[in-house]
């Protein structure tokens, strides 16, 4: 397994997330609940997909950004406690879709829902799941409404921007950082401007935490993409290389074609499209590009730090700026 540069300690993270957001812990228990109200029918009907689908249900990253947006703003509303559980549901719903995208074997340590129960089941269940959140969110009123469609339709666009350009091995940096900062950032930018919007703060706060969320989403795909390449499927809990597979190109292959000398490209563009791991691993490692990945996250991480100096200094800012660096340095 090839190492990040520099002297990291890689940390999992679903073990220190609560760690790093002790003081929404108990919204935090209130949240889970409703997600798991929300799987009423999951569970009465199919109660052995229920108990696999709160596999799914990890990191619970998003709920505890908006939570912290909420405090590092103001309090914690019974609005954002539905909305946390809103987004959590909206994330495992695309887990379930692109397990099936990826053809993806584990995730969490067991099996994804396509390989146990088949497509069809996953695909109705990613369904379920996101017709829930839309039920919960048409609790509060049509802002939250409008703010969810808009991260759920650029999650989308993401994904398929991504999907298009798989096989495009000519893919420039900032079209790979426009790609993610839909799939993945959206809904993270989503959890912290609702966490602000419903704590009552001004427009100009809800747009900072907005750029943060985005931001550290950018950094979780890119961290995520490092991984891909470069951990093991025992130590990350899920099935590896999928983007190699597809030949999509992430921010360690974009970098690997930049730096290699112009003999070694074309050597490298043919690893790639022959899906040779061991290969690629080898240019990856000729041209340092694990150390310039980490080097231009870095970077993106002391922009997105910026983005909290105007709060009030809080408990909640410091987990947030914790999350930063647990988000980029991480080993699962």
């Amino acid at each position: 397994m090839i190492k990040a540069p520099f002297t990291i300690a890689h940390t999992p993270f679903a073990e220190s997330l609560p760690h790093v957001g002790c003081e929404v812990l108990p919204d935090l228990a209130r949240v889970d609940e409703i997600f798991l109200t929300s799987l009423d029918a999951i569970r009465g009907q199919f109660p052995e997909l229920f108990q696999h689908v709160r596999c799914y249900h990890g990191k619970r990253l998003r709920p505890i950004l908006m939570l912290l947006a909420a405090r590092a703003c103001g309090q914690v509303t019974s609005a954002h406690n539905t909305l946390a559980a809103v987004v959590e549901l909206i994330h495992t719903a695309t887990l379930v879709h692109d397990d099936i995208l990826d053809n993806a074997t584990s995730r969490r340590d067991v099996a994804t829902i396509h390989q146990r129960w088949g497509n069809k089941a996953a695909i109705l269940l990613g369904d379920f799941l996101f017709s829930e959140a839309y039920r919960l969110c048409s609790t509060i009123d049509a802002t939250a409404g409008q703010m969810i469609g808009e991260a759920t339709s650029a999650v989308c666009l993401g994904e398929m921007q991504q999907t298009f350009h798989a096989g495009n091995l000519h893919l420039r940096l900032h079209e790979y950082e426009e790609m993610i900062a839909g799939k993945t950032g959206a809904l993270t930018a989503v959890a912290t401007r609702m966490g602000a919007y419903y704590a009552g703060a001004s427009p100009s706060t809800v747009a900072t935490l907005t750029q943060f969320g985005r931001q550290l989403g950018v950094l979780f795909q890119m961290a995520d993409d490092i991984l891909d390449l470069t951990g093991s499927e025992q130590e990350t809990g899920k099935t590896l290389g999928t983007d190699l597979a597809q030949k999509k190109l992430t921010l360690p292959l974009i970098m690997m074609l930049e730096k290699l000398h112009p003999e070694d490209k074309t050597a490298a563009r043919e690893a790639i499209e022959g899906n040779n791991l061991r290969q690629v691993r080898y240019f990856l490692q000729l041209s340092q590009a694990i150390e310039h990945s980490y080097e231009y996250a870095n970077n993106l991480m002391a922009e997105t730090v910026q983005n909290l100096n105007n709060l009030p200094d809080s408990a909640a800012k410091s987990s947030l700026n914790h999350l930063i660096r647990l988000t980029l340095h991480r080993s699962r």
